[in-house]
């Protein structure tokens, strides 16, 4: 399965991870920190996961520095702008830098999972 960088996923589906798409683990990555089973690094199925730090997300819509960030239920695997009436949505993410564009596009975040 490809993911490009800035995909929201989630553990399960036929592989290990899937597209978000009701709930958030990770953003997959060009740049992590460590690669778990890093021996199997070169394989063509593994993917760089971030879990907490610094990366860059997909984002649908106008973004603004340090917005909140909740899952778009319209466009898995992408984030949106948590609005006020959406207080009770827990933040995947806080926006680091702005976009201006209402389509999907990369905006760098600072994120912390839970599980």
């Amino acid at each position: 399965m490809e993911l490009e960088p800035g995909t929201l996923i989630k553990f399960g589906g036929d592989k290990e991870v899937t597209i978000a798409n009701d709930e958030v683990n990770g953003v997959v990555t060009t740049n992590p920190g460590f690669i778990l089973n890093s021996e199997k690094a070169n394989d063509k199925y593994s993917i760089g996961v971030v879990f907490a730090g610094k990366v860059p997300v997909k984002v649908n819509g106008v973004v603004h520095k340090f917005d909140k960030l909740i899952l778009d239920s319209k466009n898995p695997g992408c984030a949106i702008v948590r609005k006020w009436y959406q207080w009770f949505k827990k933040p995947i993410a806080i926006a680091l830098t702005e976009k201006s564009l209402t389509s999907i596009g990369l905006v760098d975040c600072v994120t912390k999972m839970e599980f």
